[in-house]
């Protein structure tokens, strides 16, 4: 894969929820670990729209400042009705270390490389290919963003953030989480305001003088 950074991968199966786009396609359901070891299907841990960043390197300083964001803006994304995980190509024990020594406050999984030093779950989610590292093409795991959500026939990808910049793209996240309910919303408020409202029938009493004065200033639409 090669990716440009911030590129966004589009989903093609469509659903019915209305997080963030209109367009989703199945996630492949890949085995990781939590920091004691555990394997875990993907389908088993997304229980309703999750935000899943993925990260090169535990405790590296970039993935760092990502994952204390996101541990950070875990309430404001429940309210929005979002949870966050992230998962790297890290060992368990090293991902272990990195929730103490940051204190960070969401769940997080790995998925090991195998013995040609490739994490097959990341390759499998796109987050693993070909990008540009200090001027030279190198194939490594690709900061990613999947928003998620949970369906009977497994996860699915709502939007895919690609190969992304660390700096600022956990405010970024959630701003446009936080722009989509405020859309829907008023989407929603638009519509009803459009809807036609049935007017009674106007009884055998009333004065059709005014009536008529009424529909001449009030054409309409």
């Amino acid at each position: 894969m090669n990716a440009q950074p911030g590129s966004v991968v589009s989903a093609r199966v469509k659903t019915n929820s209305s997080a963030v786009g209109a367009a989703a396609a199945l996630a492949p359901d890949v085995t990781v670990f939590d920091p004691k070891g555990k394997a875990t299907k993907l389908s088993k841990i997304i229980t309703r729209p999750t935000v899943l960043f993925i990260y090169p390197e535990a405790s590296s300083p970039a993935c760092t400042e990502e994952a204390k964001g996101f541990s950070a803006s875990k309430n404001e994304l429940s309210a929005l009705g979002f949870d966050v995980m992230g998962l790297s190509p890290d060992e368990p024990e090293a991902i272990a270390c990195f929730i103490d020594d940051e204190s960070l406050k969401i769940p997080m999984y790995c998925d090991p490389r195998d013995e040609k030093g490739v994490p097959r779950g990341l390759q499998a989610l796109g987050a693993y290919g070909q990008k540009s590292l200090y001027g030279k093409t190198v194939t490594a795991v690709l900061r990613s963003t999947l928003i998620l959500e949970p369906s009977s026939k497994g996860p699915v990808v709502r939007l895919a953030m690609i190969n992304i910049r660390a700096k600022g793209h956990v405010e970024r996240v959630v701003q446009m989480l936080r722009d989509e309910r405020v859309g829907n919303g008023e989407s929603a408020g638009a519509k009803k305001a459009k809807t036609p409202t049935k007017s009674k029938p106007k009884a055998s009493g009333a004065k059709p003088a005014k009536t008529s004065a009424s529909e001449k200033t009030k054409p309409a639409k």
